[in-house]
């Protein structure tokens, strides 16, 4: 979070929030990398919560 430390998804609306959580841009369960700086981004909570959401409901989908 020290590289960036506002929310990459709030900033991308024009907002200015201070990041909370260190996210994996594709999640490790999904074959994501679990310490490359390229699959880490910084997220407020609830663009983390959100996103986190929308990710399982796509792998139960995919897997149901």
């Amino acid at each position: 979070m020290a590289k960036q430390p506002y929310c990459v998804e709030c900033m991308k609306q024009g907002i200015v929030r201070r990041g909370e959580i260190v996210d994996h841009i594709k999640e490790i369960n999904d074959g994501g990398e679990k310490l490359a700086d390229s699959n880490l981004q910084t997220l407020c909570r609830v663009c983390h919560n959100r996103k986190t959401a929308l990710e399982r409901r796509k792998r139960a989908l995919n897997n149901g």
